[in-house]
Protein backbone atom coordinates (compact mmCIF):
# COMPACT_ATOMS: atom_id res chain seq x y z
CA UNK A 1 0.00 0.00 0.00
CA UNK A 2 1.40 3.31 -0.79
CA UNK A 3 1.42 5.70 1.95
CA UNK A 4 -1.42 8.53 1.72
CA UNK A 5 -2.49 11.62 3.91
CA UNK A 6 -6.32 12.66 3.72
CA UNK A 7 -7.56 16.07 5.40
CA UNK A 8 -11.46 16.27 6.25
CA UNK A 9 -12.04 19.20 7.57
CA UNK A 10 -15.12 20.60 9.77
CA UNK A 11 -17.86 18.47 11.27
CA UNK A 12 -18.88 17.17 7.97
CA UNK A 13 -15.30 15.60 7.65
CA UNK A 14 -15.30 13.85 11.53
CA UNK A 15 -18.57 12.51 10.48
CA UNK A 16 -17.09 11.00 7.15
CA UNK A 17 -13.71 9.78 9.15
CA UNK A 18 -15.88 7.86 11.54
CA UNK A 19 -18.01 6.47 8.90
CA UNK A 20 -15.27 4.69 7.24
CA UNK A 21 -14.34 3.31 10.20
CA UNK A 22 -17.55 0.98 10.32
CA UNK A 23 -15.97 -0.68 7.71
CA UNK A 24 -12.90 -2.28 10.01
CA UNK A 25 -13.04 -5.08 11.95
CA UNK A 26 -11.12 -4.48 14.52
CA UNK A 27 -10.81 -0.93 16.33
CA UNK A 28 -8.10 0.30 19.05
CA UNK A 29 -9.17 3.59 20.13
CA UNK A 30 -8.22 5.97 22.21
CA UNK A 31 -10.77 8.74 22.58
CA UNK A 32 -10.06 11.64 25.35
CA UNK A 33 -12.63 14.24 24.50
CA UNK A 34 -15.04 15.07 27.06
CA UNK A 35 -16.81 18.04 24.83
CA UNK A 36 -17.11 16.25 21.82
CA UNK A 37 -21.05 17.24 21.60
CA UNK A 38 -20.47 20.24 21.50
CA UNK A 39 -18.70 20.09 17.72
CA UNK A 40 -21.31 17.09 16.66
CA UNK A 41 -24.16 17.19 18.53
CA UNK A 42 -26.04 13.57 19.20
CA UNK A 43 -23.92 12.12 16.50
CA UNK A 44 -22.37 9.95 18.48
CA UNK A 45 -25.44 8.88 20.72
CA UNK A 46 -28.12 8.86 17.96
CA UNK A 47 -26.00 7.45 14.73
CA UNK A 48 -22.31 6.36 14.98
CA UNK A 49 -22.48 4.28 18.60
CA UNK A 50 -25.44 1.91 18.44
CA UNK A 51 -24.14 0.74 14.55
CA UNK A 52 -20.51 0.57 15.88
CA UNK A 53 -21.82 -1.78 18.70
CA UNK A 54 -23.97 -3.53 16.71
CA UNK A 55 -21.96 -4.25 14.40
CA UNK A 56 -19.14 -7.19 14.81
CA UNK A 57 -16.27 -4.86 14.96
CA UNK A 58 -14.04 -5.72 17.79
CA UNK A 59 -13.05 -2.36 20.00
CA UNK A 60 -10.36 -2.24 22.63
CA UNK A 61 -11.25 1.63 24.02
CA UNK A 62 -9.35 3.51 26.26
CA UNK A 63 -11.50 6.52 27.89
CA UNK A 64 -11.06 9.30 30.57
CA UNK A 65 -11.46 7.68 33.82
CA UNK A 66 -14.99 9.49 34.28
CA UNK A 67 -18.22 8.11 36.57
CA UNK A 68 -20.04 9.01 33.46
CA UNK A 69 -17.48 6.47 31.19
CA UNK A 70 -18.07 3.97 33.54
CA UNK A 71 -21.68 3.63 33.87
CA UNK A 72 -21.70 4.34 29.79
CA UNK A 73 -19.59 1.05 29.51
CA UNK A 74 -21.79 -1.20 31.48
CA UNK A 75 -24.29 -1.07 28.55
CA UNK A 76 -21.72 -1.86 25.91
CA UNK A 77 -20.82 -5.66 24.73
CA UNK A 78 -18.13 -7.93 26.13
CA UNK A 79 -16.58 -7.33 22.68
CA UNK A 80 -15.83 -3.78 22.83
CA UNK A 81 -13.05 -3.83 26.01
CA UNK A 82 -12.33 -0.45 27.39
CA UNK A 83 -9.37 0.89 30.17
CA UNK A 84 -9.79 4.25 31.47
CA UNK A 85 -6.88 6.55 32.39
CA UNK A 86 -6.63 9.36 34.16
CA UNK A 87 -6.44 12.57 32.61
CA UNK A 88 -7.87 16.27 32.05
CA UNK A 89 -8.84 15.25 28.93
CA UNK A 90 -8.07 16.28 25.13
CA UNK A 91 -10.37 17.35 23.20
CA UNK A 92 -9.25 14.56 20.37
CA UNK A 93 -9.32 10.74 19.37
CA UNK A 94 -6.69 8.80 17.58
CA UNK A 95 -8.21 5.14 16.32
CA UNK A 96 -6.01 2.66 14.76
CA UNK A 97 -7.28 0.11 12.11
CA UNK A 98 -5.16 -2.45 10.59
CA UNK A 99 -3.78 -0.28 8.15
CA UNK A 100 -4.11 3.53 8.88
CA UNK A 101 -4.40 5.92 12.14
CA UNK A 102 -7.35 8.85 11.83
CA UNK A 103 -6.53 11.60 14.42
CA UNK A 104 -9.66 13.54 15.26
CA UNK A 105 -9.62 17.25 16.60
CA UNK A 106 -12.83 18.37 18.42
CA UNK A 107 -11.60 21.75 17.99
CA UNK A 108 -14.74 24.01 18.09
CA UNK A 109 -13.26 26.62 15.93
CA UNK A 110 -11.71 24.11 13.60
CA UNK A 111 -12.13 20.42 13.31
CA UNK A 112 -11.03 17.64 11.57
CA UNK A 113 -9.91 14.54 10.72
CA UNK A 114 -6.86 13.40 9.61
CA UNK A 115 -6.26 10.11 7.98
CA UNK A 116 -3.16 8.60 7.69
CA UNK A 117 -2.28 5.50 5.75
CA UNK A 118 1.27 4.35 6.54
CA UNK A 119 2.30 1.14 7.73
CA UNK A 120 5.29 2.58 9.61
CA UNK A 121 3.14 5.37 11.19
CA UNK A 122 0.67 2.36 12.12
CA UNK A 123 3.16 0.35 13.28
CA UNK A 124 4.50 2.88 15.83
CA UNK A 125 1.32 3.91 17.50
CA UNK A 126 0.14 0.16 17.30
CA UNK A 127 3.36 -0.41 20.05
CA UNK A 128 2.60 2.49 21.71
CA UNK A 129 -1.40 1.53 22.12
CA UNK A 130 -0.07 -2.04 23.03
CA UNK A 131 1.96 -0.69 25.53
CA UNK A 132 -0.45 1.65 27.12
CA UNK A 133 -3.42 -1.11 27.21
CA UNK A 134 -0.81 -3.33 29.09
CA UNK A 135 -0.28 -1.28 31.31
CA UNK A 136 -3.51 0.17 32.82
Amino acid sequence: MKASIQLLQGVEGIKSAYESLLNEANLNIVCLSKKYFEVVGDYFDKQYTPRLYGSNILTREILPDTKENRDEVKKKPTKNQVKFLKTNGSESDIILTQDSVTFITFDRICPYALIIHDLQIVKSLKSQFETLWQNL
